[in-house]
């Protein structure tokens, strides 16, 4: 995976997408908000000055949200 992203919407549920090295989706799912707590540090980080953001590694929550969709079978686990 080189790119994750996730839009929430009104409703509480969050849309996400998972981009390999060329670009290419890989997949694609709807999350309700039992991930929220996975979610907040990511969006906690996003607040941040772009100059905090760059000082500061967001590897290891990014990581914890990664495994928790992947364990609940909304990402896949091999390498594509």
């Amino acid at each position: 995976m080189q790119r994750i992203a996730a839009v929430r919407y009104p409703s509480s549920q969050t849309g996400i997408l998972a981009l390999d090295k060329q670009g290419l989706a890989i997949s694609h799912c709807m999350v309700n908000g039992t991930f929220s707590s996975f979610i907040a540090p990511l969006e906690d980080w996003n607040t941040l000055p772009l100059a905090t953001q760059a000082r500061t590694s967001i590897a290891g929550p990014a990581s914890l949200f990664i495994g928790a969709l992947r364990n609940a079978g909304y990402l896949p686990r091999g390498r594509h």
